[in-house]
């Protein structure tokens, strides 16, 4: 038994090791997450909307509230520094495809479980309020 649990101690240490040395390999913005790593979900009146972001990347899918099917997607990297948020396009859904390698600039302003965006180069767009989605383990 102490064995076991020995090897299980051994095992998790090179575990950690190893992926501390893996980690100084990535950028730093990816060993130190935006506030905004998460997903978020803003519901309007037509369309749910949800929006994922890794350390790095973003997607957003819009979706149909009662089937739940994709309507609309667009995702790429992301950078923020301080209240200045850009998305550059890497991938969309066919009606978004002349969005490719554009840059989307936001100004985004994070209050608790709440993402407010606002866009200063359009500013007829609406302002968009996401909010932070919770875990839900099985």
């Amino acid at each position: 038994m102490r064995r076991a649990i020995g090897l299980s101690v051994a095992w998790s240490l090179l575990t950690l090791v190893l992926s501390a040395a893996e980690s100084s390999k990535l950028p730093e913005r990816a060993r130190s997450p935006s506030p905004l790593a998460g997903s978020w979900e803003m519901i309007t009146t037509s369309f749910i909307a949800q929006k994922h972001l890794t350390p790095t990347h973003f997607i957003w899918v819009h979706l149909e509230p009662k089937t739940k099917k994709i309507i609309r997607s667009m995702g790429g990297t992301y950078k923020q520094e301080g209240d200045d948020y850009t998305e550059t396009i890497e991938f969309t859904s066919p009606e978004f495809a002349d969005h490719i390698g554009t840059k989307a600039k936001f100004r985004v302003k994070i209050e608790g479980d709440k993402w407010i965006q606002t866009s200063p180069d359009v500013p007829q767009a609406p302002k968009e309020v996401w909010t932070r989605l919770s875990v839900k383990l099985p």
